[in-house]
C-alpha cells in the first residue's frame, strides 16, 4: 500500500513539474517586450503613453507577459526606425504602405481621409475627381497618392500648420489627412475655419508595421491570432467607448 501510494505520489509531482515546465517554455517563447513607435496623435498614441491605440497595444500583448515600450516621433522617422531594426513596429500604416515590412491581417481602426480646401464656389466637389491636376499636399510619409489613380502634384510636409500656412496663401489647393486630424487643426485657431471646407475622400484601414525579421514575424502573429479574440470578447469595443472615439470600423467583421 505505501508503495503504491509513493508511486502514485511520484507520478503526480512528475506531471505537475512537467506542466510547469511546459508553462515555462511558452512564456520563453514569447519576446520579453515589444517596442512600438508613433507619431503622436491626439487620445491615440499621446507621449505620456496614454490613448486608445497604446491602449489597443497593451491589451492585445501585456496579458501574454510581454511588456509594450513606446515612443513618439515623425510619422517617417517612424518608419525608418522599424526599416532599421530600432523599433518592431510602427502604429497607422495603411496596407502596403511601405516594402520591406510585415502587415498584420487586422487593422485596429481607419482613417476617413479628407480634403481641406479654400471655399470656392466655382468648385463642384467631386471627390477625388476634384484634385486632378492640382496642388495636393499632406504630412511626410503619408503616400496618399498610392491609393488614388487621379493625377495631381503632391508635396509632403513636416508640420501640419506649414501646409495649412500655404493652403491661405494660395500656393496649395488641398490639403488632404485623417478627417479628426484637420478638426484638430481647426480648433486650435491660427487660421478661419469659416473660408474652408472639408470633405471626405476615403477611408483607408490603419495596421501596425512591423520589421521583417524573425522577432517582428512573432508579435505580428500574436497580434493576428490575439486582436479578433478581444474583438469578440467586446474589450475592443469597450476600449473605443472608453476614449469616446467616432468611428467603430469592425462591424463589417
Amino acid at each position: 500500500m505505501i508503495e503504491e501510494f509513493k508511486h502514485k505520489l511520484i507520478l503526480a509531482v512528475s506531471v505537475f513539474a512537467l506542466g510547469l515546465s511546459s508553462l515555462s517554455t511558452v512564456a520563453a517563447e514569447y519576446p520579453a517586450d515589444v517596442n512600438l513607435v508613433s507619431e503622436a496623435w491626439e487620445d491615440a498614441t499621446l507621449e505620456d503613453g496614454s490613448g486608445l491605440y497604446w491602449d489597443i497595444m497593451r491589451l492585445v500583448y501585456e496579458p501574454l507577459g510581454i511588456r509594450v515600450n513606446y515612443s513618439t516621433t515623425s510619422y517617417a522617422r517612424s518608419i525608418s526606425l522599424v526599416k532599421q531594426e530600432k523599433a518592431d513596429a510602427w502604429l497607422g500604416a495603411y496596407s502596403d504602405e511601405v516594402d520591406g515590412v510585415l502587415y498584420p491581417q487586422w487593422h485596429f481602426d481607419a482613417d476617413l481621409v479628407s480634403a481641406l480646401y479654400k471655399k470656392n464656389d466655382a468648385l463642384n466637389w467631386l471627390g477625388e475627381q476634384s484634385l486632378a491636376g492640382k496642388n495636393v499636399g499632406w504630412i511626410k510619409g503619408y503616400g496618399y497618392n498610392d491609393y488614388m489613380d487621379t493625377k495631381f502634384k503632391n508635396k509632403e510636409y513636416k508640420s501640419r500648420k506649414q501646409a495649412i500656412k500655404l493652403l491661405e496663401a494660395g500656393r496649395l489647393d488641398f490639403f488632404l489627412d485623417a478627417k479628426e486630424e484637420l478638426e484638430e487643426e481647426i480648433e486650435k485657431g491660427y487660421f478661419n475655419e469659416a473660408d474652408y471646407e472639408i470633405k471626405p475622400i476615403m477611408q483607408l484601414n490603419l495596421y501596425m508595421a512591423f520589421s521583417n525579421n524573425e522577432r517582428g514575424r512573432q508579435l505580428k502573429d500574436i497580434f493576428d491570432e490575439r486582436f479578433p479574440q478581444l474583438l469578440k470578447s467586446g474589450e475592443i469595443q469597450q476600449l473605443y467607448n472608453k476614449w469616446d472615439w467616432e468611428t467603430f470600423p469592425f462591424n463589417e467583421q
